[in-house]
C-alpha cells in the first residue's frame, strides 16, 4: 500500500508539472504571432540622400537566406536538443526535460523576433545597399543634399531596405545557437578525457551564429553595429531564456545534468575525507569520518559528527584494565558539525 501512494504521489507531481508548461505555450504561440503581424507594418521612412555612400553599396545575393537560417537556428538546434535529450536524460525526467528544453527554445526565438520587429518597424534604418533597391528619383529643388524624393524600385524590395537595425538574421541566430550552447554544456559533462570535447562542442553553435551575422556584414546587408547590437540582444535573451525554464535550484528540469558521464554514484571514498586534529592531554586526537576514527594507536568509532575534546580539569582515574578512559567523563570544548 505504501508503494502505490507513493506512485500516485509521483504521477501527481508530474502532471502538475505538465499542467504548468500551458501558459508558457501559450505565451510563446501570442509573442510568435505579434512578431509575425509586426511585419505587415511599414516601417518609418527616414530621408535619405544620394550623394550618401553608407548607403550607396550594391544589392548583393544573401550568403544566408531566410530559409537557411529557418534551417540553421530552428531545425537544427531541435534535432540536437532531441538526442541529446533522449541520450542524456533519464527515463523518469525525458520527456518533462524535451518539452521544457524546446520550449525555452521556442519561448527566446519568439521573444527575440517580437523584439527585433519592433525595433525594426520604429527606426527604419536605411541598409547599406539602400539606394540600389530604392532607384530614387530626386527632389528638383534641392541641389545641394539631393534628396530622395521617392523610389521607383519594387515596393517588397524598398521596405525591406529600411530595416537595417538591427539585424534580424544576427539576433535570431544568436538567441537559438546560444540557448542550444547552454544546453549542450549543460547536459554534456565528461568526467574522464576527452574533457576539452566538451568545450569544443559547445563552442560550434556560437562559432555558427558569428559566422552568420558576419556574413550580413560581407553581403552589404548590415552595418558591424547592426549586427553587434543583434548578437547582444540574442545572446541576453537566449541566457533568460534559459534561465527560466532551467533554473539552477530546480532538479526536475535537469535530468542527469548534474551528474558526470560515466560516474558511479558509488564510487565515493570514505577514505578521502578531510582529517581533523585536536589535544587530549599531551596525546594527540586524530579525527576522520566514520569508521576511520583514531585516538592515539588505539580505532574508535567516533560517530558521524567528529568532535575535539580536553582533559576535564582534576585527572580521572584509570577504569577497567587502565587502558580506556569513559568518555563521557571528558569536557566537550567544541562540536564540528
Amino acid at each position: 500500500m505504501p508503494a502505490q501512494v507513493h506512485i500516485d504521489e509521483v504521477d501527481r507531481r508530474r502532471r502538475r508539472r505538465r499542467s504548468s508548461l500551458n501558459p508558457r505555450r501559450v505565451a510563446v504561440v501570442l509573442l510568435a504571432i505579434g512578431g509575425a503581424l509586426l511585419e505587415l507594418v511599414p516601417p518609418y521612412e527616414r530621408v535619405a540622400f544620394a550623394f550618401d555612400l553608407s548607403i550607396a553599396y550594391p544589392l548583393l545575393k544573401e550568403t544566408v537566406p531566410n530559409w537557411l537560417l529557418g534551417i540553421l537556428a530552428v531545425a537544427l538546434p531541435i534535432v540536437v536538443i532531441v538526442v541529446v535529450s533522449l541520450i542524456a536524460t533519464k527515463k523518469g525526467e525525458r520527456n518533462y526535460d524535451l518539452q521544457t528544453s524546446l520550449l525555452g527554445l521556442a519561448t527566446s526565438l519568439s521573444f527575440t523576433l517580437l523584439l527585433t520587429q519592433i525595433v525594426k518597424v520604429a527606426t527604419g534604418g536605411l541598409r547599406p545597399n539602400f539606394l540600389a533597391r530604392c532607384q530614387p528619383v530626386l527632389d528638383p529643388n534641392d541641389t545641394i543634399l539631393h534628396r530622395v524624393l521617392y523610389c521607383t524600385g519594387d515596393y517588397p524590395i524598398v521596405k525591406e531596405g529600411r530595416k537595417s537595425f538591427f539585424s534580424g538574421h544576427s539576433s535570431f541566430s544568436h538567441a537559438s545557437l546560444v540557448y542550444l550552447a547552454l544546453y549542450l554544456s549543460r547536459h554534456l559533462n565528461f568526467r574522464r578525457p576527452p574533457i576539452g570535447l566538451k568545450y569544443i562542442i559547445c563552442l560550434l553553435p556560437l562559432i555558427l551564429a558569428a559566422l552568420i551575422a558576419l556574413s550580413r556584414v560581407a553581403n552589404y546587408w548590415h552595418r558591424w553595429e547592426d549586427v553587434t547590437v543583434g548578437a547582444v540582444v540574442g545572446y541576453g535573451v537566449a541566457l533568460l531564456s534559459y534561465r527560466y525554464h532551467h533554473p539552477p535550484s530546480n532538479p526536475d528540469a535537469m535530468g542527469e545534468t548534474d551528474k558526470f558521464v560515466g560516474e558511479d554514484e558509488d564510487s565515493e571514498d570514505e577514505g578521502t575525507l578531510p582529517r581533523h586534529t585536536g589535544e587530549i592531554g599531551t596525546d594527540t586526537l586524530q579525527l576522520r569520518g566514520p569508521g576511520n576514527g583514531r585516538v592515539g594507536g588505539s580505532e574508535h568509532i567516533l560517530g558521524d559528527a567528529p568532535f575535539v575534546t580536553s582533559p576535564a580539569s582534576t585527572p580521572l582515574p584509570p577504569v577497567g584494565n587502565g587502558n580506556v578512559i569513559p568518555l563521557e567523563e571528558h569536557k566537550v570544548d567544541n562540536l564540528v558539525r
